[in-house]
């Protein structure tokens, strides 16, 4: 239904896989027939011109013109941050580097417009953000469309889930609060997240994730970390195993035959029994 032939399969057509997952143009555009799939990249390109013009004010007026942003070019510029090989970045438009230089980078992007994309890039609606101390105020609200786009996609097109699955926490560093000589130093990130993780034990696709933070209402049952995250994850992913009652709206598959067989190391554990 969404393209996928031998001919694909066989020429190792990585973009093609790539945008299942995050798709680039809006699904609804697609050309699939009730294409189920949430979109990426034109709504990234949407938040990012709104919050270029607006909270940025780079509309030009004041100086600083922003020229918006589509699709394509937010395509190239995860490329180019996956692509790169270098410490600093910019040394892949450094021509007379010839160890650094890449010229299908350079090609593909200047430098400046790199830079000038970094700067403003969202993936939400800034107005729309919750401030610490709000009801509902979500840590993760900057960035949490690349993970819920990822896992529903993926649970949408998947034809049968794996009945094993294990999970895991894992962490990310943020050093965008530490000045450059701290860095150089070689102070430590001492910023950052933890998420925890739902997986296919043999294939390693994604299946559910969580956030792992204090904002979250917790069962009442199991209120420890640890616990709290694995009732989340379990409520994600009980609509999908076969005959479950599913919400209005929720739209993905049912790709789980029975119940799965959960494996999760000693942090998840406790005194309460987990059935």
């Amino acid at each position: 239904m969404m393209g996928l032939t031998k001919k694909r399969m066989e020429e190792c057509d990585a973009l093609f896989f790539y945008q299942l997952l995050v798709p680039i143009g809006h699904p609804s555009f697609s050309g699939i027939p009730n294409d189920p799939r949430m979109g990426y990249y034109e709504e990234v390109a949407n938040c990012t011109n709104e919050y270029a013009s607006g909270y940025k004010r780079r509309s030009g007026t004041y100086g600083n013109k922003f020229s918006p942003v589509n699709a394509e070019e937010l395509v190239v510029w995860d490329g180019i941050v996956i692509r790169n090989l270098s410490d600093n970045i910019a040394d892949c438009w450094l021509k007379n580097q010839s160890n650094t230089y890449d010229r299908d980078i350079d090609e593909a992007m200047r430098f400046r417009r790199w830079l000038d994309i970094k700067s403003v890039m969202k993936q939400n609606v800034y107005h729309k953000e919750k401030k610490r101390g709000d009801a509902g105020y979500d840590p993760t609200q900057k960035y949490r469309l690349i993970w819920d786009t990822m896992t529903h996609n993926m649970n949408r097109i998947i034809k049968v889930g794996g009945l094993d699955c294990t999970g895991d926490e894992t962490s990310w560093p943020n050093s965008s609060y530490a000045d450059v000589h701290s860095t150089l130093k070689g102070k430590k990130t001492d910023r950052g997240g933890q998420h925890v993780l739902l997986l296919d034990a043999r294939r390693r696709y994604i299946y559910a994730w969580t956030p792992r933070h204090s904002f979250f209402p917790k069962n009442k049952d199991f209120t420890a970390t640890g616990q709290a995250e694995v009732i989340r994850l379990l409520d994600q992913i009980a609509p999908l195993i076969v005959g479950a009652p599913q919400e209005e709206g929720d739209t993905r598959r049912q790709i789980f035959t029975e119940p799965v067989h959960l494996t999760m190391d000693n942090y998840f554990s406790g005194d309460n029994v987990m059935n």
